[in-house]
């Protein structure tokens, strides 16, 4: 029989990684869970629970876990975006649901060649620590997760990351999402790269 601590104990998946997270310490105040999110995720937490696994944390706790890890004093603006399963969460800009998933924004991985994807991630990465000067026009954050993001309008993007890969970038580019979108976040994280569109 698990003890009461190790019960409340929920994992939050950041870099292909499982986290055992603590709630009470990561509880988002501003992002507390909906009684709808609660209803909605409590049987599969308790099957977790009694199959021995450590079910996965609620929004709020994934969302002030994130933010605790990038030293974000909230995380108002940002909202999960669903990876695959070995990427999990992406914080990524945008409006959030009942759940704290994102309602506009959705990311698709950038497929490339291994050195097309290293290439973007350099660049990305590049921006992102001042190693290369970004327009006006665009942001580049650096978060302590691993995560680098990369923000700009769609004609903003392409003329100053193509040339990292663009192949991989303009294919990623001509996606109905990102044709339509009205802003988008290129995301490197864990040797992936996810194009976010809003």
């Amino acid at each position: 029989m698990a003890s009461a601590a190790s019960a409340e104990i929920c994992t939050v998946k950041v870099n292909a990684l499982d986290i055992p997270v603590d709630p009470a310490q990561f509880a988002a105040e501003q992002s507390a869970p909906t009684r709808r999110e609660q209803l909605l995720t409590w049987p599969s937490r308790n099957f977790s629970r009694l199959r021995g696994n450590i079910p996965a944390c609620t929004s709020d706790v994934t969302l002030g876990f994130l933010a605790s890890m990038d030293e974000m004093p909230n995380t108002d603006g940002y909202c999960l975006a669903e990876g695959d399963d070995d990427t999990g969460f992406l914080l990524v800009p945008g409006e959030r649901n009942f759940r704290g998933r994102c309602k506009t924004s959705t990311c698709e991985r950038v497929t490339g060649t291994a050195s097309e994807i290293q290439r973007l991630t350099q660049t990305v990465t590049d921006f992102a620590y001042g190693e290369r000067a970004p327009s006006p026009d665009t942001e580049s954050v650096a978060h302590a997760s691993g995560a680098v993001l990369f923000s700009a309008s769609r004609g903003a993007l392409q003329r100053t990351l193509e040339t990292g890969a663009s192949t991989a970038l303009s294919l990623a580019l001509s996606s109905p999402q990102a044709m339509t979108a009205s802003a988008l976040t290129v995301t490197a994280v864990g040797g992936t790269v996810w194009l976010c569109s809003e």
